[in-house]
């Protein structure tokens, strides 16, 4: 017994030195993390938000307390969100939550004193003592995080308003390689005013919803989510019938791998997708359109970068009769629509292009008229002036748009393409120019819609009879392809370009046309 006491003895000593002195030695190597990590977050943010700092880091032996701020400056006010950090230091931290071992136990709630005083009062009124969220961290010794979201539920009502949130929660896990795996789960919450004045009615109901994110040594970001259907419904300010706006379940899907490391470009796929959008009034119309997506897919070859995007809609359905005179139109509809644009660019343009959006996307956050500061305005006018500049082999754009379908299909498609040996800004004569080019086109109408419209059946006469327009069945179609300086129009060699070569032989007065475009952008 003796001897069991000298050891914890010697032990609960161990114990007292060892923890404080412990904690102090990583409490100094948690600050010097969370500047590094604060530098390395700004060199992303910064370009499209703003600033992130510390404005309050107090030390102290077993815990600090530090405040980050993230200041967003704007041509009116300055805006700032704010956040307290509580962190526990390790090894052996004790928290609110209980013991934990390791490096760090980091707990973060919302700096209320950072909004503005009108903003601060509707969030006390909402939430009064309680945090409107609650973020807690572990650190584990390898620098590895294991991270618990908690959003605070809300049962809030003032005079006609009446708002309604069960909260939500949600776990994410990094290890110290950067590889993130977790989720965000939200109930459905509801918002209504029920006003003594019919017509300022309205309801907003959202179901629940769920993201997923996962990423990999690679620095591929994999997520996924689902928003639950949305309703909204208010009344008509003439006469007070309900006017409802309904959306099926919302469903995202993306996997991104930056195009170099340290590079905002991204490479990859995603796609969103809605299976309806009704619009409904009990008096004047009922419909919905069906099927909704978005995809894009970025790739790189090297030095150009490929970027496709593709809406599409299923189609327009609806019970209301529909007029005979618009039927064609009714069918094109419920045929569904796409369209689609590509665009390959040097990667060095791509790089400057988000850049620039980025900051436009922070004056216009912070300034809500929407005009950009004069400096963005001129560092456009550089950008396109160097796009210019920078069209080489393999520039080139596409477009398609596609209503309808089988009989009732109405579409255009244009493709061009630079695909000179030398820059396009080095290419001396028109035809020069024209011979780097490869450019295809096509137009496809219903003959419904010719026979129904005089005005366009005298346009296409000249058309059809230089063979620029042709029948094909219950169609008028036109393919035309520019390549190596031969234009072919519906497969049969066009002479025009021929026949006007000599007006094409003219210098290109290329500084006059960029100085033209600039002065045009700056008025």
């Amino acid at each position: 017994m003796k001897r069991t006491a000298i050891i914890l003895s010697i032990v609960a000593v161990i114990l007292v030195i060892a923890v404080p002195g412990g904690a102090f030695f990583l409490g100094s190597s948690i600050q010097s993390y969370s500047e590094e990590a604060v530098a390395e977050a700004n060199a992303y943010i910064s370009p499209a938000i703003g600033e992130l700092s510390l404005p309050v880091y107090n030390k102290g032996l077993m815990s600090s307390e530090i405040v980050s701020r993230l200041d967003i400056e704007g041509e009116e006010d300055d805006s700032s969100l704010a956040l307290n950090h509580t962190v526990y230091h390790g090894p052996v931290a004790f928290t609110p939550h209980g013991v934990k071992l390791g490096y760090a136990y980091v707990i973060t709630t919302l700096n209320r004193e950072a909004f503005p005083d009108e903003l601060n009062e509707g969030i006390n009124k909402i939430y009064g003592e309680e945090e409107p969220f609650i973020i807690t961290s572990l650190i584990d010794y390898t620098g590895g995080q294991a991270i618990d979201i908690d959003i605070t539920e809300v049962d809030y009502k003032k005079d006609t308003i009446s708002f309604r949130f069960d909260g939500g929660e949600g776990q994410f896990n990094a290890n110290a390689n950067g590889i993130t795996t977790g989720n965000l789960d939200f109930t459905a919450f509801s918002l209504r005013n029920d006003s003594e004045v019919d017509s300022e009615d309205f309801i907003v109901r959202l179901k629940d919803s769920t993201f997923t994110i996962d990423s990999s040594s690679d620095n591929t970001v994999t997520s996924k989510g689902v928003m639950g259907g949305l309703e909204w419904r208010f009344a008509n300010e003439d006469d007070g019938n309900p006017f409802t706006i309904s959306m099926g379940e919302l469903t995202m899907e993306s996997s991104q791998t930056p195009i170099s490391e340290g590079s905002t470009l991204m490479l990859g796929t995603s796609s969103a997708s809605v299976p309806n959008v009704k619009f409904r009034s009990s008096e004047e119309f009922d419909f919905s359109i069906n099927n909704l997506a978005v995809t894009t897919d970025t790739t790189s070859d090297g030095s150009m970068m490929t970027a496709e995007v593709i809406y599409s809609a299923g189609g327009v359905t609806t019970d209301m009769p529909i007029p005979e005179e618009f039927k064609l139109y009714s069918d094109m509809a419920g045929e569904g629509a796409e369209m689609s644009f590509q665009a390959t660019l040097p990667i060095s343009l791509m790089e400057d292009l988000t850049e620039l959006q980025q900051k436009a996307n922070k004056a216009q956050f912070s300034n809500p008229s929407g005009d950009l500061p004069p400096e963005l305005e001129e560092e456009l006018v550089e950008m396109i002036e160097g796009a210019i500049k920078s069209v080489s082999k393999g520039t080139g754009l596409g477009l398609g748009v596609r209503l309808g379908g089988g009989e009732t299909e109405t579409s255009v498609l244009a493709d061009v393409s630079y695909m000179g040996a030398k820059p396009m800004i080095e290419q001396k004569t028109i035809l020069e120019l024209i011979q780097a080019l490869e450019i295809k086109a096509g137009l496809n109408l219903p003959s419904a819609i010719i026979e129904s419209t005089p005005a366009l059946q005298e346009q296409m006469m000249p058309l059809l009879a230089t063979g620029s327009i042709v029948q094909k069945g219950s169609s008028f179609t036109m393919d035309a392809e520019l390549k190596d300086g031969l234009l072919k129009t519906n497969g049969e060699v066009n002479p025009m370009l021929e026949q006007m070569a000599p007006m094409l032989m003219g210098e290109i007065p290329w500084e006059e046309f960029i100085q033209g475009m600039r002065t045009g952008l700056t008025q």
